[in-house]
């Protein structure tokens, strides 16, 4: 419970401080995005007064966490319709995509671990979760195919530029579904070690896989960051374009794929020594973070054709892995003494 009276005070404070800097500074959200300044500055303030009374909200929830779960439920309904409302506002022009900042800060990071709360007293919260963080990646996945034009499935950079300056809101759409993805696999993370703490010895510094997740999470959604705010800005050249595909590859498909292989092996491994994986979902595990790693590489050589193949093969293993083992999560701590969850 006090990963949730940290979650509700970090969300209280954002709130207020955003809800105090709208409210008294209305004009400087558009002066740090570089948009033209508002005619009418006291509706922006307006709307910073209201996301600033959530904080109260979130206060509330910290204080008393078995009453929040109607007023997280609406909560996190208006942090799923929000960035549902940004996607839309830039596809039709009306906001440029570098506020993104604003989405990402004010929703998305926040989803999975409102999730996490109104799902606690649910039986299978761990299977729950698993369906959803497959359900994105497979989302995402198609969306490459979508988006191939501008990715690694086309060879040459000037005919990626190209196609992205024409299918720029496409591009974005694509980075926003990767963002989700990468967002859900703390959860999935999360629920895996919450089960192998049911079965006996388990140790409990496993956490630290938790830890490395997150790290490579941060270091992720700032490579994906840089796909919708920068590589999107209409006065790149295809030199700076090359240099934001080359930094995504160093941040996300390499350190931080590698810290998510990191974590995956250590939590394989327990998983292994204590008998909650083993024989072909074990042997498959393994494979996906070894092929992981052969996509760390390609990542850090810049190698377009490894980057193809092992990104693919390694969404292959672990898409179809990652349901089979997560349909075993219980996700609800510890078993009860004397009893072996299985």
């Amino acid at each position: 419970m006090i990963f949730y009276r940290v979650v509700f005070s970090l969300a209280a404070l954002y709130n207020l401080a955003f809800g105090l800097w709208a409210g008294f500074f209305p004009e400087q959200f558009f002066q740090i995005f570089g948009l033209l300044p508002p005619r009418y500055p006291s509706l922006w303030a307006c709307l910073g007064m209201v996301v600033g009374l959530y904080g109260f909200v979130y206060a509330y929830v910290a204080w008393r966490l078995e009453d929040g779960d109607v007023l997280i439920a609406i909560a996190l309904l208006g942090k799923l319709l929000g960035p549902l409302g940004w996607l839309q506002t830039t596809a039709h022009g009306e906001l440029p995509f570098r506020t993104f900042f604003l989405t990402l800060f004010n929703d998305l990071i926040w989803w999975f671990p409102f999730l996490l709360y109104l799902c606690r007293k649910v039986a299978r919260r761990g299977r729950l979760i698993t369906l959803i963080m497959v359900f994105f990646h497979v989302l995402a996945c198609l969306g490459l195919l979508w988006a191939r034009g501008g990715n690694e499935w086309t060879p040459d950079f000037s005919s990626r530029f190209q196609w992205l300056q024409g299918n720029t809101a496409k591009w974005v759409q694509v980075s926003w579904l990767w963002v989700i993805s990468t967002l859900s696999l703390p959860a999935f993370m999360a629920s895996w070690i919450l089960t192998l703490r049911g079965w006996w010895n388990a140790p409990k510094w496993i956490w630290i896989a938790l830890v490395i997740c997150l790290v490579g999470t941060m270091l992720d959604v700032s490579g994906e960051t840089i796909y919708i705010v920068w590589v999107t800005d209409p006065a790149r050249t295809l030199d700076e374009f090359e240099w934001g595909v080359a930094t995504y590859n160093n941040l996300s498909a390499g350190v931080a794929n590698a810290l998510y292989c990191v974590a995956g092996l250590l939590l394989s491994v327990v998983s292994l020594k204590l008998k909650f994986l083993h024989g072909l979902k074990s042997q498959i595990g393994f494979a996906v973070w070894l092929v992981g790693f052969a996509l760390t590489v390609s990542g850090f050589l810049q190698h377009r054709l490894g980057l193809l193949v092992t990104g693919g093969l390694t969404m292959v293993l672990f898409i179809p892995w990652a349901a089979w083992v997560g349909w075993r999560f219980d996700g609800n701590g510890p078993a009860v003494a004397g009893k072996l969850v299985r």
